[in-house]
């Protein structure tokens, strides 16, 4: 039998492993699309394209116009997009969006490619792991034109 001291060390080292050696870094995003979503002028309502952007500077990404990033998103963000992805969210989609973060990442950009431009259609956010996981979360709200995102 191993002495008690041995035995708790053993768990206590165990724990800590599990709590941090062994995740990996991740970038979840919670979508919430409201069933009214990039309405046309007879209030039919589309998906609409997403594009979520890893950025090790936000700068470039909050200046960038509609047209820059939707025609040539890397060219308008030069060398401080780290990352890519594009998803096409339809009305009433509620889902988790998880993707490898990158570990230089500081920033993540969300824009969505609405009908109209009038509304809020870039977003963007520091992006924060929490305390016992490296799993980065923000939520992300659709709804008419416009986006919202927070940390969760």
């Amino acid at each position: 039998m191993l002495p008690i001291h041995i035995f708790k060390s053993t768990v206590a080292l165990l724990l800590a492993i599990s709590l941090f050696g062994c995740s990996t870094n991740r970038l979840s995003i919670d979508v919430n699309a409201a069933s009214r979503l990039n309405p046309d002028a007879y209030d039919n309502v589309y998906s609409v394209i997403v594009r979520v952007y890893q950025l090790n500077d936000a700068r470039l990404f909050e200046e960038a116009s509609y047209d820059d990033l939707w025609k040539s998103s890397e060219s308008a963000l030069q060398d401080t997009v780290l990352s890519v992805e594009e998803f096409i969210i339809s009305p009433d989609y509620h889902g988790e969006l998880v993707f490898e973060r990158i570990e230089a990442a500081k920033h993540v950009g969300v824009m969505a490619f609405f009908r109209s431009r009038e509304g809020v259609w870039k977003v963007y956010d520091k992006i924060q792991s929490g305390l016992l996981s490296k799993t980065a979360k923000l939520e992300l709200n659709i709804e008419g034109y416009d986006i919202e995102m927070e940390p969760r």
